[in-house]
């Protein structure tokens, strides 16, 4: 956990060479996940939790984060068809940042995307998205 630290009473995490600043309120759920798991250094932060409500050593897998999702659609009576997707949490976060004022490439670095294809696209501005996806689609000469 040498990449979760606590200034002036909210979280901080550092991914590679990039930091994030957590909200108020996603530090105090931090905080509070904290109070059952403790906080020991050599244990991922993120952990899965069993159906007897047991917290695992070990981080969360795809699987865990896809039911994690799952329930959460569940809990809030979504339709089938608009249940939360693995890409759902970076949508709602390119969208949030773009409602504070951050530009595409911000996001794009925020997000760590390599291109600005999917935050722009994330954010409502088709043309851009795909104008960038053009970069990356080769033309294949008839046969």
């Amino acid at each position: 956990m040498d990449n979760v630290e606590s200034v002036e009473n909210e979280y901080q995490i550092t991914i590679k060479n990039s930091v994030y600043r957590l909200s108020r309120v996603a530090s105090a759920a931090l905080e509070r996940w904290f109070s059952f798991t403790g906080t020991q250094d050599e244990l991922p932060v993120f952990r899965a939790i069993d159906k007897h409500e047991n917290i695992s050593l070990q981080p969360l897998d795809d699987s865990s984060i896809y039911r994690i999702l799952r329930r959460a659609s569940d809990l809030l009576q979504l339709a089938n068809n608009h249940h939360f997707a693995g890409n759902s949490i970076r949508v709602g976060a390119a969208q949030e940042l773009s409602k504070q004022g951050l530009k595409v490439r911000e996001i794009q670095d925020f997000g760590r995307w390599l291109s600005p294809a999917m935050p722009a696209q994330y954010v409502g501005y088709s043309g851009t998205s795909e104008s960038e996806k053009m970069k990356f689609k080769a033309l294949i000469p008839w046969q």
